[in-house]
């Protein structure tokens, strides 16, 4: 900058006002931050809550990558366990349909109707078995897997949502610029730095947001497991009320209820 004033001696006089620039280079675990200071001024209140806010934003950066990472793995997680269960209710819907069939060729008149009812009866209690033990306790398992990730992507979609500390930064931004003539950051040096972190904070909303869809994706798929799951055991339940019917024509034939009864 250079300043012209009047001298006793002479008419005019030009004196260069030298300005010392200092690179500060902050290496944070997001990224690295650098911009010019003046050493000739001091650091100011609204030098240290800019910086501050700056920090933070970063801050929030870090901690959404690892919760980024995390809900990936989770995602994934699901979506391999989904698939193993659906290997398991594809099997359970096949059983389903051969004691179904099986129960298809009970004929009230065949004479050997009894046999062929102790034979239903024993493949149902197996496959009930099955239903309540094995098949439950892995759809237990999924369960609390896709819970865990739900609440994950809830609580990850209101952070990424969350601009609570760019509106703040933004003001503090703001009166900060407006008093460059007395603060030690430079405000051009530290615009470029910005306009840098600004692309680098673009770009991970944008890989953010394919997670999230990705956590939805997988989401979506459990549930639609589940939706599977009920229907097979709706056709279960209807399975049982023929079987107690089963039981009933040959109870009655065997004298065990009388025929007469309700």
């Amino acid at each position: 900058m250079i300043a012209i004033i009047k001298h006793r001696y002479c008419s005019y006089i030009s004196i260069k006002i030298v300005k010392l620039v200092k690179q500060l280079v902050i290496e944070h675990a997001t990224r690295k931050i650098s911009f010019s200071t003046d050493e000739l001024k001091p650091w100011t209140k609204e030098d240290e809550t800019l910086m501050k806010a700056y920090i933070s934003l970063h801050d929030k950066e870090l901690s959404l990558k690892a919760q980024s990472k995390e809900l990936l793995s989770l995602s994934a997680d699901l979506n391999k366990q989904t698939e193993k269960v659906r290997l398991k209710l594809i099997a359970l819907k096949e059983m389903i349909a051969a004691i179904s069939k099986l129960a298809d060729g009970f004929i009230v008149i065949n004479p050997n109707r009894q046999h062929k009812a102790n034979e239903i009866s024993n493949e149902a209690e197996k496959l009930s078995a099955h239903i309540r033990g094995d098949y439950h306790s892995i759809l237990s398992e999924l369960e609390l897997t896709a819970k865990t990730c739900s609440e994950k992507n809830e609580a990850f979609i209101n952070d990424t949502e969350n601009n609570e500390l760019w509106d703040a930064y933004s003001d503090i931004k703001h009166s900060h610029f407006h008093n460059y003539e007395i603060n030690a950051i430079d405000i051009v040096s530290f615009d470029n730095d910005d306009d840098t972190f600004r692309g680098f904070s673009r770009v991970s909303r944008d890989h953010n947001k394919g997670i999230i869809d990705y956590a939805n994706e997988s989401i979506d798929n459990y549930s639609k497991l589940i939706l599977e799951t009920e229907m097979q055991y709706a056709l279960w339940e209807e399975f049982l009320k023929r079987l107690s019917l089963i039981r009933m024509v040959t109870a009655t034939e065997t004298g065990e209820i009388s025929a007469s009864s309700n």
